[in-house]
């Protein structure tokens, strides 16, 4: 019977970083992050979260998305930037 090392079981906790913490999802996807933002915007105030450009998660703000993009469109030259949801999902769902 083999016995465990816990010595290198405490020495290999301080060589790694931990980059995940329970509920970080809520701010390492779009849609979540944007959800949480448009919350907190919604409490406090949209000027204190003015950094924050307007956002829209498809299909749900589809309508919005299609009225703003065409007032935006028609009146000046424009840039979108279009994302997935989850990159790291092989589906992109």
């Amino acid at each position: 019977m083999a016995s465990y090392d816990y010595t290198m079981n405490f020495v290999l906790c301080f060589l790694f970083k931990v980059n995940h913490f329970p509920g970080s999802f809520q701010i390492g996807r779009k849609d979540r992050l944007w959800r949480n933002l448009s919350h907190m915007q919604a409490v406090h105030s949209r000027r204190e979260f003015d950094f924050v450009p307007q956002t829209f998660v498809l299909p749900a703000d589809f309508l919005l998305f299609k009225r703003v993009f065409d007032e935006i469109t028609d009146t000046k030259e424009s840039k979108w930037i279009i994302k997935p949801v989850s990159i790291a999902n092989k589906y992109f769902s």
